[in-house]
């Protein structure tokens, strides 16, 4: 008896490893007479994060920064862990770190960034940006925040200006106001040639003086044209000085407290002051690596002293100590310092924040309270 063809009991089985799980799922079979049959309702190919089958334990590592993440496992961030949890079938453990990545000298890298990276966790969690280097050990998700850099430093005090009297007017309307009183004096000099009337030209220049000071013209026979002349000089002191004397008043009624740092720049030029940058973040490495410009100077800075580093966690200590008493500046993220303000950590006279983004580069930290996941 010749024994059956082949193909009648030719059999292939295909199986997929289902994520954080060494269990195999058998999701197809083939043969030749059915061809290619699935095994069950899931997808072939299921998305990697998509639903975690048999559900994981996962190693969560995560920096104390307010308000992102707090030592009470509390914080926007932890808000969105806990919806993906659910989502994708899986709980957590946090383990606490205190930089979020820094490429060292000899090639490694610490923080968030080397604990994913050497599998000690599954996933990073906190305020991270996306960088280029980060980008080739790490995977990303997709951003949910934009946050840039300021400066908070202590406010001056009430100062006194003797000069304050010149405030209201630049020096261009200055010497606009005076531009005009001579082209007046002129004007009125010109048409008096003309007309041949020297007698009564004699005492404008003094008359055009007198309506600046809000004093009475002369008492002189006056021209149709000497009249017109004086009346537009008298409607043009009259909104100048109008103007002036209720600026004036606005800042003789309102303090000048000094907040003399806006930019890198002023804290640079300024010998007596220092700055504070959280240690191993992405700015840290960027001006560290910079070649040329502010942020190179920033990083020369620190052989003259004028570089503080603090953990995260020291970070609200630090600025009730070192900026609250005036000889260093923070450096830090807008939502971090905005947040030690508006949540009473300090008395809010004592410090402000610089107006714009310091950098004043298009360095947005996209990735800021991003989750990043290490290679499975």
């Amino acid at each position: 008896m010749a024994p059956p063809p082949l193909g009648l009991y030719l059999r292939c089985r295909a199986y997929t490893v289902i994520p954080y799980s060494y269990r195999m799922m058998q999701i197809a079979t083939w043969i030749p007479k059915y061809g290619l049959v699935y095994s069950n309702k899931d997808e072939p190919f299921p998305k990697k994060f998509k639903k975690m089958i048999d559900g994981a334990n996962l190693n969560v590592a995560t920096v104390t920064f307010l308000p992102h993440f707090s030592m009470n496992s509390t914080g926007p961030i932890v808000t969105v862990l806990k919806m993906l949890a659910n989502k994708v079938n899986f709980t957590y453990t946090i383990i606490p770190e205190s930089s979020y990545g820094y490429l060292l000298p000899n090639g490694t890298w610490n923080g968030l960034v080397g604990l994913v990276l050497r599998k000690d966790a599954d996933i990073g969690l906190g305020p991270l940006a996306i960088t280029y280097g980060r980008s080739k050990v790490i995977d990303y998700t997709e951003p949910i925040l934009v946050d840039y850099l300021v400066i908070e430093a202590r406010r001056g005090g009430i100062e006194i200006d003797p000069w304050s009297f010149a405030l209201p007017f630049t020096a261009s309307v200055w010497a606009s106001l005076c531009a005009t009183f001579i082209l007046a004096i002129i004007t009125a000099v010109v048409f008096a040639q003309g007309a041949k009337e020297w007698s009564s030209s004699t005492a404008l220049p003094f008359n055009y003086y007198r309506v600046l000071m809000f004093q009475d013209v002369d008492d002189i026979k006056l021209s149709w044209w000497e009249k017109m002349i004086i009346g537009s000089w008298m409607i043009t002191v009259l909104v100048a000085l109008e103007s002036y004397s209720g600026n004036l008043m606005s800042q003789l009624a309102v303090r000048y407290i000094a907040q003399p740092y806006q930019s890198l720049r002023d804290v640079l030029d300024d010998p007596k002051i220092k700055m504070m940058w959280v240690s191993n973040t992405f700015y840290v490495q960027l001006f560290k690596s910079s070649t040329s410009g502010i942020l190179q100077e920033v990083a020369k800075s620190e052989e003259y002293g004028k570089m503080t580093y603090v953990d995260s966690n020291e970070y609200f200590a630090a600025m009730n100590t070192l900026v609250a008493r005036g000889d260093h500046v923070s450096v830090n993220p807008y939502l971090t310092t905005r947040y030690f303000l508006t949540e009473g950590f300090t008395d809010g006279d004592v410090l402000y924040l610089s107006e714009k983004n310091i950098f004043r580069l298009k360095l947005t930290r996209k990735s800021n309270c991003n989750i990043l996941r290490g290679p499975v």
